[in-house]
């Protein structure tokens, strides 16, 4: 698929669970057409597996499946790019995490290419750092505590229960391959995976820091009005220190403006990767599959552009709000 190839490898010693449940499909050679998917809240989206197909929006996705060994994962990689050359998926990124006897961790053969590389290694560097790390910050995600590793996955918007499932089922001796993906149906790549005994454990990415971003700038925004209109009125506090607060709100909503223009040119050169990528697999497919590529690639366009416009709007209002006082 014309990716440039990697290597990020380091062994460390893992350990711990952490609980929470969201939107993940966890598929097993054992798994049946109505089972359920893992957690606990009985609300969770079924778990469609086996011979079921299932047609879905396409949105981008973080495949995670567990081996039985290093051998195993590596066909496995190998099955995922055969299913992004046949069209079957589009294949943005993937890397193999090895987990030995003592329970070190191993990354290798990480496979990106240019800004889609940060999110692959925010969730390589999340779930490695959840691993190896003190039962304390394992245990953060139930108790909502975002703290290294897990914030990494926090911002790129995967769920809890996708992390307690990997680390659930990743126990010493077994290999995972973890891959960014677009799939407009599941039957394929679960088929692949289960026939080499894998586990397939998906969460979709929301778009977390965008709604970040937004609620902060709304919250911020609301600070500055109520702040310069007592400074109008030289209420609640003295003057001076009404100003410094000002001054540090009207800072923050700068920086804040800023941000949400950033993150629009993040997301615009992450669509035109990855719009290079689902070209390229077009013109080696045909038929339905070429179709079906070209419709995933203008639902990407279109998530791209809803994302785009909110993210405008949000930066606007900051500098609307800023624009008073110049």
């Amino acid at each position: 698929m014309g990716c440039s190839l990697g290597t990020a490898s380091g062994r460390i010693a893992a350990s711990g669970h952490l609980k929470g449940h969201s939107d993940i499909t966890m598929c097993s050679t054992s798994a049946t057409p109505d089972a359920k998917a893992v957690g606990p809240d009985v609300s969770e989206p079924p778990n469609f597996c086996s011979a079921t197909t299932i047609l879905e929006k396409t949105m981008n996705k973080f495949v995670v499946t567990i081996f039985p060994d290093e051998k195993t994962a590596y066909e496995g990689f190998r099955a995922l790019q055969e299913l992004s050359e046949e069209g079957s998926i589009s294949l943005f990124s993937n890397a193999v995490v090895l987990k030995d006897a003592e329970g070190a961790i191993e990354v290798k053969n990480v496979q990106t290419e240019g800004p889609l590389g940060t999110a692959i290694g925010a969730v390589l560097g999340g779930l490695v750092g959840l691993l190896a790390g003190p039962i304390g910050a394992v245990a953060g995600l139930a108790g909502g505590v975002m703290a290294g590793g897990l914030y990494d996955l926090y911002n790129v918007g995967v769920s809890n229960t996708f992390v307690k499932s990997i680390t659930d089922e990743l126990s010493p001796g077994k290999a995972a391959v973890i891959a960014e993906v677009a799939e407009t149906w599941m039957t394929p790549l679960d088929t692949r995976m289960e026939a080499l005994g894998g586990i397939v454990v998906r969460s979709f990415r929301h778009d977390v820091e965008d709604q970040q971003i937004t609620r902060e700038i709304d919250v911020q925004s609301a600070e500055y009005h109520r702040l310069k209109s007592a400074v109008s009125h030289k209420a609640i506090e003295t003057e001076g220190n009404l100003q410094v607060r000002l001054d540090a709100t009207k800072k923050t909503l700068k920086n804040l403006a800023h941000k949400a223009e950033e993150k629009i040119g993040t997301l615009k050169e992450e669509l035109e990767v990855r719009a290079e990528i689902m070209e390229k697999q077009a013109k080696k497919t045909s038929g339905d599959v070429q179709k079906r590529v070209g419709e995933q690639l203008a639902e990407l366009k279109d998530d791209y552009e809803s994302r785009r416009d909110k993210l405008e709007a949000t930066a606007k209002k900051a500098r609307d709000a800023l624009k008073r006082d110049d």
